[in-house]
């Protein structure tokens, strides 16, 4: 078997065993720290851009985004971005490349990943505060769609960058 295949099939393996131990024991405090901190910004973010928004706790958790001041979204634990972030960090991990790229590049994806989902948050709150209707369409495919270009985007943008020029200087 290719070295290189193998490597990747380890590290994902690898990260996925890890991830699974990590979500077992710790979990819902994760979730629970994303889903607040998700909210937080989008609020932040909405305020900024001088937007009447605010955030509430619902069952014990600081995660009800408010718009005009009525209950709109309420970031759940799918809509955190953990699975998102992990999801990028295990390719960007497992694809080869020098490794002092992927020390700068793989946080700089996480933040930008995050930053992309917290817009999409704020986003998804003032389309709700118009039409429930319009946000599930949203919800269900327009931002999933965009979520996932964007990290299938900084993937191929590695690949390029990083992973086929290093490929080409590991065989010469």
């Amino acid at each position: 078997m290719n070295k290189k295949l193998l490597y990747f099939i380890l590290t994902l393996g690898l990260f996925a065993l890890c991830y699974q131990v990590l979500f077992h024991f710790n979990g819902r405090a994760i979730h629970i720290f994303f889903m607040e901190t998700v909210s937080q910004q989008a609020v932040a973010f909405l305020h900024n851009i001088g937007l009447d928004a605010g955030i509430s706790t619902r069952d014990g958790i600081l995660n009800l985004v408010s718009y005009s001041n009525a209950p709109i979204l309420r970031v759940e634990s799918g809509c955190d971005g953990v699975d998102l972030l992990a999801l990028y960090m295990a390719f960007a991990l497992a694809f080869p490349g020098p490794w002092k790229h992927k020390l700068w590049y793989v946080p700089l994806g996480l933040i930008l990943v995050h930053f992309f989902n917290v817009i999409r948050v704020a986003s998804l709150t003032v389309i709700a505060s118009h039409s429930i209707e319009v946000m599930e369409f949203n919800h269900k495919y327009t931002f999933l769609i965009l979520v996932y270009a964007f990290v299938f985007a900084l993937w191929f943008f590695w690949i390029k960058k990083f992973a086929l020029p290093h490929a080409k200087t590991a065989q010469a």
